[in-house]
């Protein structure tokens, strides 16, 4: 799935649940989803639901990706 693929899909569930006490944590382990949280994409979705976002674990093992 694309970055932008994964943008949408997290836009739609969280304007489909539609309450202001969502709070979504990210979880990076692309080992298990084989679907990674690139920066642009965690950028993305923290700028355009900064109350919602509000945190992500990694857990890639990718210490390069953590510090980016």
């Amino acid at each position: 799935m694309s970055p932008e693929g994964l943008s949408r899909s997290f836009a739609q569930v969280i304007d489909r649940v539609g309450d202001s006490r969502l709070r979504i944590s990210l979880y990076h382990f692309p080992q298990m989803s084989a679907v990674p949280f690139s920066i642009d994409l965690v950028g993305r979705l923290r700028d355009a639901f900064p109350e919602v976002i509000v945190g992500m674990k990694d857990s890639s093992g990718d210490r390069a990706h953590l510090e980016s």
